[in-house]
């Protein structure tokens, strides 16, 4: 029996206890599991999903998916939620290494992190309007009432983390991954603060510093293309919305004595994340290098 044969009975066996599903394969042979009505379908089109899978597991799964070679039927979140529980605590040893090779290469160093946001950020402003609101804000909202727009949610939240970061005229505000300018112009406009905030997109970058001109904000507000490792000053407050999502676990340490540094004595910081039940998703080599390179969910 070779290895790909392996995998199908493993997860024949195992995804039979959880769900109702078949696979069709090129030749046209069906295998079933599971009992009763139909969860899903998986349809393997193309005998290169074998190697693949076979080589680097969930990830050659999810190469082989966009390729169109493997497909789904029925309820594609349960087949693809079963796939990846199944196959990831069940990696052969290659495949295993590849991934974790994979992980360390977008690995958040200086200058992996230029190359990461990059990748993510620099898509492309037009592309970030179409589906962002007006503040543009691309982080988690702060729904009120099930009535409130996208852009009431996200002033929303900005007013929420101004009135925990007890924010006054005059004091100062570093936003640490400022995105492209949205709480510190919210601040300024609202709480008269003076704000610096670093980037390290260039669109990110151009946004913010032309829009902070057109407001004539230029007083008020510092945009600054810059790593947070190589962050000076002392600020009042200090805020970071959804950019620890872009630090690794081993750098924490590093992350958060910095914070602690550019805070003056008796200062308020405040951290916006993202956190999932399985943190090893956030790890997936598919989802690091196509969707969020160097990003690692707590």
């Amino acid at each position: 029996m070779g290895l790909f044969d392996t995998i199908v009975k493993r997860f024949l066996e195992e995804g039979g206890k959880y769900a109702s599903f078949s696979i069709v394969f090129p030749d046209g042979r069906t295998q079933k599991a599971g009992s009763g009505e139909e969860d899903f379908r998986i349809h393997i089109k193309s005998k290169e999903v074998y190697s693949q899978i076979a080589l680097k597991g969930t990830f050659g799964l999810a190469e082989q998916y966009m390729l169109g070679n493997i497909d789904f039927d029925g309820n594609f979140e349960k087949a693809l939620e079963l796939s990846v529980e199944i196959a990831t605590p069940q990696q052969n040893w290659l495949s295993h290494n590849l991934n974790q090779l994979q992980y360390k290469l977008f690995g958040n160093t200086k200058h992996r992190s230029l190359r990461n946001v990059r990748e993510h950020y620099d898509l492309g402003n037009d592309l970030f309007e179409r589906f962002l609101d007006p503040t543009m804000a691309y982080s988690c909202a702060y729904y009120k009432t099930p009535s409130d727009s996208l852009e009431q949610a996200q002033i929303n939240k900005y007013e929420h983390i101004c009135r925990k970061l007890m924010l006054s005229e005059g004091e100062t505000l570093l936003d640490v991954g400022c995105g492209w300018g949205g709480l510190l112009i919210y601040a300024a406009q609202n709480y008269k603060i003076k704000g610096v905030g670093i980037t390290l997109s260039k669109q990110q970058y151009k946004y913010s510093t032309a829009k902070v001109k057109e407001l004539k904000l230029n007083d008020q507000i510092e945009i600054k293309f810059q790593d947070y490792r190589d962050l000076t000053g002392v600020y009042d407050k200090v805020v970071s919305i959804e950019m620890i999502e872009a630090v690794r676990w081993t750098q924490y340490p590093e992350f958060f004595s910095i914070l602690s540094k550019s805070l003056k004595e008796g200062g308020l910081g405040l951290i916006q994340t993202i956190s999932t039940i399985n943190p090893y998703h956030s790890r997936e080599p598919w989802f690091n290098k196509y969707i969020f390179p160097g990003g690692e969910l707590s």
